[in-house]
């Protein structure tokens, strides 16, 4: 389970990259494979009546958390057009 009780930072993020607000960068990527595994291991754990990884489910929050703040390198909006 996602620890974190305000879930809605990633929507957030996803939603100011819908908008053109924040570009896309491969930090993002890359957290979003992560999340998308960490979420897998939950589900297996769920699966098999086994427990999932709690300090990895904190990092991914962490990660992405950062990353909805504006955190990362280059976490640049897009460039105005000239």
């Amino acid at each position: 389970m996602i620890p974190d009780p305000d879930h809605r930072f990633l929507e957030s993020l996803l939603d100011k990259l819908r908008r053109g607000e924040r570009q896309l960068i491969t930090e993002m990527v890359d957290a979003f494979l992560a999340a998308g595994d960490v979420l897998k291991g939950q589900l297996d754990a769920h699966r098999n009546a086994t427990t999932s990884d709690p300090a990895a489910s904190t990092e991914i929050c962490r990660r992405l958390q950062s990353l909805a703040r504006g955190g990362g390198a280059a976490a640049a909006k897009p460039a105005a057009s000239a």
